[in-house]
């Protein structure tokens, strides 16, 4: 018989970053424990409105008295995490401390050595999840649960065997977007659609030597039905009154006939709604741009990375510059806008090779709606490229080092400074740069990052005034306010946190 009084609170830790939706690996989480009758709360410090200390996350859990914590861990976010299971075992919360996510996959000994969890899932955790509420109801033995790593009663860690990814991803409940605290995404009407998010895939095709997903989730691609989809689109209409969806799937035009199966449905269903995706400029073609155009889609988001041909080569995106802008073009031809996202900091690359791909994004801004700040290389654990380099710059479990340890329970979210909102400015702010750089190359990426975010805030502006006039003296006005920004924060973090405070807020509701 299913017992009602076991309660679960799952967290995402304080840090700089904004998550603008409510995180889906815990919105299933949560789900997947509700179905077994137990009560579910979850707390996404990183929510756009959220404004808790790691104190008081450790005082919820406290007043809350759950069976069991989980806390969510990615390599970006580690120490943020850490430092959230240290405050929660120093206040000796009497619960099960569970870890997931895709760190604590690729190095659940690291874990489990150095930091109070109780157990860590690896892999995909819905299955694993379920099997652990049934070792808290003394129904299962831990031993017998796959996916998970452990210490026995000796300290010795424990690896159960690996568990098979799901298959059948119709079989998962919908995400239980109402155990987030909704006042933490929405204060507006508009934010509502902050709970549109979908994912309607796992997994990627592609073999892009930056990226962990292979080494996570598998060379595979697993979707969900056409039938699913609709029924969790129309549930989050009825029930949050959106009409505005964003797939975040990282190729959702992978198979062509479901997407078109989709389009027709939400054509002949009349659903009045909009949409946004990703996908790859290698998986699209006219006609399918323009079904998806009719069923909707607003704007489509790829992935490029780089205009430099020999770099596109070496990362093993899969396609060439040309194919990329023909697809753009063909894109922005049907009437869809169309935001491209690029990297740099490609070890191999000197200016010259930057300049390349900055002249590139120059010439693609005519074309594209948008140009993703995407960011500064960041070498991943699971990739190829950490592999390659991790010996010769020194990578080996570069997210232990202090690049961030300013941060204390008292501390509320230690926000990105304004302009590097705006901008992917890592010259100045946060962990720096991974790799060695040249003088020469840093002022190249600091060209092309100035160039980008200024395009960019050319477009936002419109998102205020649409007035000829009017849109370039806000252009302006936001241009002197990151300079200012800047500037203040190479002289004082703290000093610049508290002036542009009021400047960082109004830009939050336009972090969809």
């Amino acid at each position: 018989m299913i017992q009602s009084d076991i309660r679960i609170l799952l967290m995402y830790p304080v840090s700089p970053l904004v998550n603008a939706n409510p995180p889906l690996g815990l919105a299933y989480l949560g789900a997947v424990a509700e179905a077994k009758g137990c009560e579910v709360k979850i707390i996404d410090a990183a929510a756009p409105y959220a404004n808790y200390t790691i104190e008081d996350m450790v005082k919820i859990a406290k007043e809350f008295s759950p069976h069991l914590v989980g806390v969510s861990i990615t390599t970006i976010l580690v120490k943020y995490s850490y430092l959230l299971l240290d405050a929660l075992a120093k206040a000796k919360i009497e619960s099960l401390v569970v870890i997931g996510g895709p760190h604590a996959t690729l190095f659940p000994h690291e874990v489990l050595e150095y930091h109070p969890a109780s157990i860590v899932v690896r892999g995909e955790g819905v299955e694993t999840f379920s099997e652990l509420i049934d070792y808290l109801r003394r129904e299962r033995k831990i031993k017998n649960i796959l996916g998970i790593s452990y210490k026995d009663g000796d300290g010795h860690i424990k690896d159960n065997p690996t568990r098979v990814s799901i298959t059948d991803l119709d079989a998962l409940p919908l995400p239980a977007k109402h155990c987030f605290i909704r006042s933490d995404y929405v204060r507006t009407a508009k934010e509502k659609e902050r709970y549109g998010n979908i994912i309607s895939s796992i997994g990627c095709p592609g073999r892009c030597t930056y990226c962990s997903r292979k080494a996570l989730v598998g060379q595979g691609y697993r979707f969900r039905s056409v039938e699913n989809i609709l029924d969790e689109m129309i549930f989050l209409m009825k029930e949050y009154g959106i009409n505005h969806f964003k797939f975040i799937d990282d190729v959702f035009t992978v198979n062509k006939v479901r997407v078109k199966k989709l389009c027709n449905q939400i054509i002949e269903k009349e659903l009045d709604i909009s949409w946004v995706c990703i996908t790859r400029v290698d998986f699209v073609d006219k006609e399918l741009l323009e079904k998806i155009k009719s069923a909707g889609c607003r704007c489509i988001g790829y992935g490029i990375e780089s205009g430099n041909p020999k770099t596109l080569e070496r990362i093993k995106k899969g396609f060439n510059r040309e194919k990329a802008k023909e697809v753009i073009k063909m894109t922005r031809d049907t009437g869809l806008n169309c935001s491209v996202n690029f990297m740099f900091g490609f070890p191999w690359e000197d200016e010259k090779d930057i300049r390349v791909s900055t002249e590139y994004i120059k010439d693609m801004m005519h074309i594209a709606t948008a140009i993703y700040p995407g960011s500064i290389l960041i070498p991943l654990p699971g990739t190829e490229i950490y592999e390659e380099y991790k010996d010769e710059y020194n990578l080996e479990k570069w997210w232990l080092k202090d690049w961030d340890a300013n941060l204390n329970t008292k501390s509320k979210r230690m926000e990105y400074p304004l302009f590097a909102k705006i901008f992917f400015d890592s010259v100045v702010y946060g962990r720096g740069f991974f790799f060695k750089y040249s003088k020469e190359v840093v002022k190249e990426i600091m060209r092309a990052v100035d160039f980008i975010g200024k395009q960019n805030m050319k477009e936002g502006s419109k998102q205020i005034t649409t007035l000829p006039i009017l849109n370039r003296l806000v252009f302006h006005a936001i241009v002197t306010v990151c300079k200012l920004s800047r500037m203040l924060y190479k002289i004082s973090p703290t000093l610049e946190r508290i002036l542009m405070k009021p400047f960082s807020n109004a830009i939050r509701k336009y972090q969809r």
